[in-house]
Order: C-alpha cells, then sequence, then structure tokens
C-alpha cells in the first residue's frame, strides 16, 4: 500500500510540475509578444533620456527667468 501512495505522489508533482512549467512559458511568451518584457538596461535608458530631458527643460526656464530679472533690471 505504501508504494503505490508514493508512486501517486511522485505521479501528482510531476503532472503538476509539468502543469507548472507549461503555464510559466505561456506567459511569459505572452508578455513577450505585446512587448511589456523590457529589459533593466532598457528602462535606466528611458528614464535616464526623461531626466535629461527634465533638466533640460528646467534649465531652459532658468535661463528664461535669469534673462527676464536682466531685462527688468537694466530698464
Amino acid at each position: 500500500m505504501r508504494e503505490g501512495k508514493r508512486n501517486f505522489a511522485m505521479l501528482a508533482s510531476a503532472v503538476a510540475g509539468v502543469s507548472l512549467g507549461w503555464l510559466a512559458v505561456d506567459y511569459l511568451s505572452k508578455r513577450q509578444e505585446q512587448g511589456e518584457n523590457k529589459s533593466v538596461f532598457e528602462r535606466v535608458k528611458n528614464f535616464e533620456k526623461k531626466l535629461y530631458a527634465d533638466g533640460a527643460m528646467r534649465a531652459n526656464d532658468i535661463e528664461r527667468i535669469k534673462q527676464e530679472v536682466n531685462d527688468k533690471v537694466v530698464k
């Protein structure tokens, strides 16, 4: 009787492992098809671009404010 339970447990765990593996592969392949699976490098690169653009915009704003102040002081 113990031999039958052990075989059943091994068979059940093997079936569960195969099922989970199949579901994981299916899920990952669908994510890659949708383009949601960006690498860490791409995320950091995009963040850096956004940070640079924000900095450039703020620098332009500060330069504009300096120019306005300078124009008012000179007048």
